[in-house]
């Protein structure tokens, strides 16, 4: 199994970060749909390096 983690850095300014959330959960339901694909999800607000947070079943 692939993870990727990714730190993405928007512009400041509240209404940049949630244009930007907005097009993550856009492409949700069709990242979800790719073969082998086993969760998808933006987390917010933690520091880069905390590690990998398990998606709950």
């Amino acid at each position: 199994m692939l993870t990727v983690i990714a730190e993405i850095r928007t512009r400041p300014g509240q209404h940049h970060r949630q244009a930007v959330l907005d097009q993550f959960a856009k492409i949700i339901p069709t990242v979800l749909k790719e073969e082998g694909c086993h969760g998808y999800a933006p987390r917010v607000g933690r520091a880069a390096g905390v590690g990998l947070e398990p998606r709950a079943r």
